[in-house]
């Protein structure tokens, strides 16, 4: 769930993205006067940012796959970057930009241009945060056969990792 910037509160499930304004939940692919050329179906939402330009961000979880969904206030478009459907997290940086993680390939970010993966550390995982002081923080990888982090915790500082174990 996130909460925008007018205070619509937006709510994605597996079935649906919902949006709570005025007392009353409405739909979002109800709303005709939104351009949805890709015909995506909003399903299996695991996350949503607000970035500050205004852009709503949303990622797509397993089953409907379709990857990281952008929402301009017109269009909804949907790109798979590193050929990821199934994007974890979203987190707006202090300089603005957008990064995203996937669950198969690995962490990416969106400089108001392109998608770029984010190579600079093996055994990263999806989760990600910053700090107030514009650390970005990551978990370790996941192991194969489980959710059970790899290397504890990473911090990012903008030049060189730091990690942080038990």
């Amino acid at each position: 769930m996130m909460q925008d910037k007018n205070g619509v509160i937006w709510i994605g499930t597996t079935e649906d993205l919902y949006c709570y304004k005025g007392g009353k939940f409405s739909r979002f692919l109800d709303d005709y006067i939104h351009i949805n050329q890709q015909k995506l179906q909003l399903k299996w939402l695991q996350c949503i940012l607000e970035d500050s330009h205004g852009t709503i961000w949303m990622g797509s979880g397993p089953i409907a796959m379709e990857g990281v969904i952008r929402f301009d206030g017109k269009s909804i478009t949907s790109s798979k970057p590193n050929g990821d459907g199934w994007i974890r997290y979203i987190m707006e940086d202090k300089n603005g930009v957008i990064w995203f993680s996937g669950r198969q390939n690995g962490v990416f970010r969106y400089d108001a241009q392109t998608f770029k993966n984010f190579t600079e550390k093996e055994n990263i995982g999806s989760a990600i945060f910053t700090d107030s002081a514009g650390n970005i923080w990551f978990d370790g990888g996941e192991k194969v056969s489980s959710v059970e982090s790899i290397d504890g915790l990473w911090i990012y500082d903008g030049r060189a990792f730091k990690n942080c174990t038990t």
